[in-house]
């Protein structure tokens, strides 16, 4: 047994986004309710959204004010709405009634309570499970999950051909055996051009109703429908349940919206109803019913009935788990990695045993990104039965679904070669030349499914990873969060392609993740969506993957940014995520100072596009430039340290947060996803632990197919770097990036040089740099040379956060000295600190206030204390935190890479963190640190929790 947090109390839960089901948020509110509605999309409007269903059917009219709104437009022109004039004015609605949201949320069991009766639902997320207590349920899903978890009874699934909806936007009907294409009289608009849409009706062999047999429904659908000419197409198949609920009272005809009996949704007596094709009506009637203008006045009605019987409904006194019967399994089901947001929040008992098993493979990859649908080709092309899960409408990551169809760097062979011919020849007429680097989304997206079914990989799209199961120290699989049921996928090793390290961090697995000591993380870009234009490249927010409230706010923040457009990607572009600790870890020093390693499974290429400020000391030292270098990743790194069979690719790899620019471009992590897969591969079909394969073996087919070069093989380990190298490097590598990447590298070795250096140099500059490199290792044989420097040196010329395009310095070079002074840790250093912050200004650049706050951490000061405090209470500077969706949406520049924001944000919080280190005598620095704690930005709230924690944890108080 385990514990899970109560996420919040709300009277009543609307499970699903539906345009039904936001109606009924909307009007169960309006009648005093309080309101929690979770969606497994990025977007409201689902049933509408994801089917592409956006032309009204002869005879539709809005019978509520919100469905008027927003058909207004479509019934004036004749023509269908575009997605972001069906989503934004969703969420909007939800906004101006303060009703709360959380995208990227699934429902997994129910709760009741004390009088047995439902109570509320277990949910999960990129956070993990949480509980949600209600009063009453509004299931609006499109499979009905919540109904068909409670006790009400359902009709059997009709095994055999079930007749599903696919649209498709562009390209001319085509010709399918046993299917109908239907072309719509009034054709899309995007942007000036119009775009012709066909929905397929398509004869789908379903041998039950199990995800995989849906999964698989979703493959065949998409290659059948795959036209060359597609500008898009449907999130999801739409097809009416056959295995609906069974009421006392048999199935309801259709009258109309208002006279639909709404016992007929209701699951017996249970304070649960379903608001869509899983309720106890005839098919005619839930044809009307899924009509949007119907679904919408049939929500109202239901909204209101909620509220009446939440009022109705007394309080719980306790909840528990339904379980719904299911046996426990036999491997642990574990989710190690806490919810940070919900650390004091109330908890309820659960067993995660308790879940169904639904499926079993040989390798399982959690993530069908950049790196794991290669890794899902890889294995299966070895022999593997191999699933892949991933949670978007398509595979391939940031370079389809993230719309960034560009290469900018990375080292261009082997399978990323493959990829780009196989890419090519999609079609009779590409876009692009081949080998130019660059691609048609839709036809990369289509090339990666259609290349994983013909190596024999099972696709799960729509499919979220929310725990780990393991056995021992060994993975053993993932609990799969499915848009047709949740459960566990057993498998013999797990390939973690989920970017973030989620099933490592899910198995217990030690992880990096922004804490206490930095807020440097790259920027973060979610892009407008406009068909038939690949490359829309955005750096506007920050945001952390791993927690569902910032999730969220990404996307109404994007959305109203973008609202003029066609529609929002749905994927967050981020470039920097949650770690696993590794067997090794890559740091820049690897990169810079050349190193070779026995076990290098891909070589990256790239420079230091950091898209941020960087931490490392050798780049405060001297910044990174533009220039390309290669690196070697080895197979350590993709390890867990302490976990088995379980191997990490993408950006949760092993690696130093300023090392990730160098090996985090698409072309390398495709090898590198590849090479997880056939690693997996390997272990699974050879019945060895991960971490014991033959890993020349690896290395010689890598070679093969020409991920690596021929002579990788025969590397051996060149660090540690021998000690006439580094002494040569303190004479004469002081000054470029080799010879300082050597220093850094062997610090006990370099140090008593640099010293020695110091003492005998005769020029003032050499002398000066000695000081400046010691200083940032923490030595103070240079601090007479500092402390006379600095005081020479008004605020020179800083550096602002800078998103896009971002090379060269993050310090200024009297930042710099600024720090290095100070990290010698020695008292004499504070009159010079406190000066440097009196001269500071609120429109200074960032990088001062950045270096003045680490000064101040390294040497405190009391006397800086006020100053500091000033400085805080600017008008410039003070107020920026974002609490809920309605702050964030207040201020949303419209520039796709926007820093202003970012600048100000980081000044405040930098500045409370200094204040809070010099004694913050009001509670100043507190004060914001503690609204930033609540703040939506996942990686502010991690840092503000992680200072306040650590000092309450020390007893210091203030």
């Amino acid at each position: 047994m385990t514990t899970l947090p109560i996420l919040e109390p709300c009277d009543v839960l609307v499970l699903g986004g539906s345009t039904g089901a936001v109606q009924a948020a909307l009007s169960a509110a309006s009648r005093g309710a309080r309101v929690l509605l979770v969606t497994s999309f990025t977007y409201l409007g689902e049933d509408v959204a994801s089917h592409l269903r956006y032309w009204l059917e002869p005879g539709q009219a809005p019978a509520t004010p919100l469905a008027a709104d927003i058909f207004a437009a479509t019934l004036e022109s004749g023509r269908p709405l575009t997605p972001m004039q069906m989503k934004y004015p969703l969420e909007q609605a939800l906004l101006r009634q303060n009703i709360r949201f959380l995208y990227m949320t699934y429902p997994a069991w129910l709760l009741r309570n004390e009088r047995g009766a439902i109570a509320g639902a277990v949910v999960a997320n990129r956070s993990g499970f949480q509980a949600i207590v209600a009063r009453v349920i509004i299931d609006a899903t499109e499979r009905s999950l919540a109904g068909r978890m409670s006790r009400a009874e359902f009709r059997p699934f009709p095994a055999g051909t079930c007749h599903m909806e696919r649209t498709v936007l562009g390209g001319a009907a085509l010709e399918i055996p046993g299917a109908s294409a239907h072309t719509r009289t009034t054709p899309m608009l995007i942007g000036d051009r119009e775009v012709n849409a066909v929905t397929y009706s398509l004869p789908i062999d379903m041998p039950d109703a199990s995800p995989a047999s849906f999964c698989a429904a979703e493959t065949r659908a998409r290659l059948l429908t795959w036209h060359p000419d597609q500008a898009t197409a449907s999130d999801r198949l739409f097809f009416l349940a056959p295995d609906r609920l069974k009421t006392a009272r048999g199935p309801a005809g259709w009258t109309d919206a208002d006279s639909l009996p709404l016992p007929s949704l209701q699951c017996d007596t249970e304070p649960l109803f379903l608001l869509g094709s899983g309720a106890d009506l005839t098919e005619p009637a839930l044809h009307h019913l899924m009509q949007p203008c119907n679904l919408m006045a049939v929500g109202a009605r239901l909204g209101q009935h909620a509220a009446e019987l939440a009022a109705a409904t007394p309080a719980a006194a306790a909840w528990t788990v339904d379980y719904h019967e299911l046996p426990a399994v036999s491997c642990s089901i574990c989710r190690a990695d806490a919810y940070f947001r919900l650390a004091d929040a109330r908890t309820i008992a659960i067993d995660l045993q308790r879940v169904p098993v639904l499926a079993d493979c040989d390798v399982l990859v959690a993530g069908g990104g950049t790196g794991g649908a290669p890794a899902g080709i890889a294995a299966a092309r070895a022999g593997a039965r191999t699933i892949v899960l991933e949670y978007l409408p398509c595979l391939g990551g940031v370079g389809t679904a993230g719309r960034i169809a560009s290469y900018y760097h990375g080292n261009r062979c082997g399978f990323t070669l493959e990829i780009d011919r196989g890419v090519h020849a999609m079609g009779p007429h590409p876009e692009f030349e081949c080998l130019s680097g660059k691609w048609n989304t839709e036809w990369k997206q289509q090339y990666l499914l259609a290349e994983s079914a013909r190596a024999g990989a099972s696709v799960w799209l729509g499919t979220l990873t929310a725990a780990a199961a393991v056995e021992g120290s060994s993975a053993r699989g993932v609990v799969a969060m499915t848009p047709f049921g949740f459960g566990l996928v057993r498998a013999g090793t797990v390939v973690d392609a989920t970017g973030s390290a989620d099933v490592a961090a899910a198995a217990g697995a030690p992880t990096v993740t922004l804490g206490r000591a930095h807020v440097a993380v790259q920027g973060t870009g979610l892009p407008p969506f406009i068909p038939g234009r690949h490359y829309t490249n955005t750096d506007h927010t920050f945001v952390d993957e791993t927690d569902v409230m910032d999730i969220t706010r990404a996307f109404v923040v994007a959305r109203e940014k973008f609202r003029e457009g066609f529609d929002l990607a749905q994927m967050v572009d981020t470039r920097e995520r949650r770690q696993v600790v590794g067997v090794v870890r890559l740091d820049p020093l690897d990169f810079l100072a050349k190193r070779t390693l026995p076990d290098t499974v891909v070589t990256a290429m790239s420079n230091f596009d950091s898209h941020g400020f960087t931490i490392h000391p050798l780049f405060m030292a001297r910044p990174p430039d533009r220039e390309s270098i290669r690196a070697q990743v080895p197979f350590r790194a993709l390890l867990p340290a302490t976990l088995d069979n379980l191997i990490v690719t993408g950006l949760g790899v092993s690696a130093h947060r300023d090392a990730l620019p160098v090996i985090r471009m698409i072309p390398d992590v495709q090898n590198q996803g590849y090479a997880a897969g056939r690693a997996a591969a390997m272990a699974a079909c050879q019945g060895i632990r991960l971490r014991n394969i033959d890993i020349k073996d690896l290395q010689r087919h890598l070679i093969d197919i020409g991920n690596l070069e021929p002579d990788v093989i025969r590397h051996e380990d060149s660090f540690p770097l021998p000690d006439a190298a580094i002494a040569e490097a303190v004479r004469t590598g002081m000054d470029d990036h080799l010879g300082l990447a050597m220093i850094f590298a062997r610090p006990a070795t370099s140090r008593p040089l640099l010293q020695e250096a110091w003492r005998t140099a005769p020029d003032p500059h050499l002398r000066l740099r000695y000081a400046h490199v010691l200083g940032l290792m923490g030595d103070a044989t240079g601090l007479e040379t500092l402390l006379a420097e600095l005081p020479q040196h008004d605020w020179d010329k800083g550096w602002n956060y800078t998103g896009m395009g971002q090379f060269g310095f993050s310090l200024s070079e009297v930042d710099s000295l600024l720090v290095a002074l100070a990290r010698t840790g020695d008292t004499r250093a504070g009159p010079v600190i406190v000066d440097k912050i009196r001269q500071l200004r609120p429109d200074h650049e960032f990088s001062h206030f950045r270096a003045a706050v680490l000064a101040c951490e390294s040497v405190p000061s009391k006397e800086a204390a006020p100053l500091l405090a000033r400085l805080l209470d600017d008008p410039a500077v003070a107020g920026n935190s974002k609490p809920d969706l309605a702050a964030a949406v207040r201020s949303v520049p419209a520039s796709g890479t926007d820093t202003t924001e970012r600048n100000r944000e980081l000044k405040e919080l930098m500045l409370a963190r200094g204040l809070f280190a010099c004694g913050d005598a009001d509670g100043r620095g507190r004060r914001v640190l503690e609204a930033y704690r609540r703040d939506l930005h996942g990686h502010y709230a991690r840092h503000a929790t992680a200072i306040l924690d650590a000092v309450e944890t020390s007893g210091f108080t203030g």
